[in-house]
């Protein structure tokens, strides 16, 4: 896609698995990759060998780490690489997990044991242990940024409080690249002129009826493209959604 999309520019949508797709794609093609991958144990979109679904938790990390490797190769020396993923919990050893009225995507016919050295209900950090693992395959990790969802999801919980925020790593293939941060500056707080944009988004969640149980939030595609993108150039969002196969979510 070039450019910021609107009616008068095309939009091109490719459906498959990603980690065939994207061989297909020459390097240093697009100027700016967003994405948010499944996350892991948390959803089961009913595909086999889905990422997300690994038994083991290294093998997740290593899946994503080799997928961001081919993103890296099709992104310009000076574009950007934005990645959206949250933390999850151990499960405690239960196997399955039934849904609910009001969240019919957290049935699972599955539940990943809990990791090696890890606890029941312990917080997993896999956000950050992805991205250590891809600072550690070659890219630069530039900006961890606290998406917080002021209207998150209620928790049932009562030993601990309900979490209201996931992250948006900013990585890069080159230690200089093209970032535009007047772009997205916000006002500042004392009402005169504006400051440089801080590195907590309050953004509230966007349901769409047409996307099943994961779905782009564009309310940040705006404060992700705009400094990451110059005139006319291509840029690409990996969406994480259960469609019909060989169907657009948007048709």
């Amino acid at each position: 896609m070039t450019g910021m999309p609107d009616d008068n520019k095309p939009l091109k949508i490719l459906v498959g698995d990603t980690r065939e797709l994207i061989r297909k794609v020459p390097d240093n093609t697009f100027q700016c990759v967003v994405t948010s991958p499944p996350y892991w144990g948390v959803r089961d979109y009913g595909h086999a060998h889905q990422i997300g679904a690994e038994p083991l938790l290294a093998d997740y990390v290593q899946s994503l780490v080799e997928v961001f490797r081919e993103v890296r190769r099709t992104l310009r020396p000076d574009g950007t690489f934005w990645l959206n993923i949250g933390n999850t919990y151990s499960s405690g050893g239960r196997t399955w997990r039934d849904a609910d009225d009001k969240n019919k995507g957290r049935g699972m016919s599955y539940r990943p044991q809990t990791p090696p050295g890890l606890k029941p209900k312990d917080l997993i950090g896999v956000a950050w242990m992805v991205a250590m693992a891809c600072q550690l395959d070659g890219w630069y990790l530039r900006n961890d940024i606290i998406w917080h969802k002021p209207n998150c999801q209620p928790e049932s919980v009562k030993d601990r409080v309900t979490v209201a925020h996931e992250y948006l790593f900013l990585m890069t293939k080159s230690e200089k690249y093209y970032f535009d941060h007047a772009a997205i500056k916000e006002p500042a707080t004392n009402g005169s002129g504006t400051k440089s944009r801080r590195t907590v988004w309050s953004i509230n969640t966007q349901p769409y009826r047409k996307l099943i149980l994961r779905s782009f939030q564009k309310h940040w595609c705006a404060p992700v493209c705009k400094p990451a993108l110059k005139k006319e150039t291509w840029f690409s969002i990996h969406f994480s959604a259960r469609v019909p196969s060989g169907k657009s979510p948007w048709n």
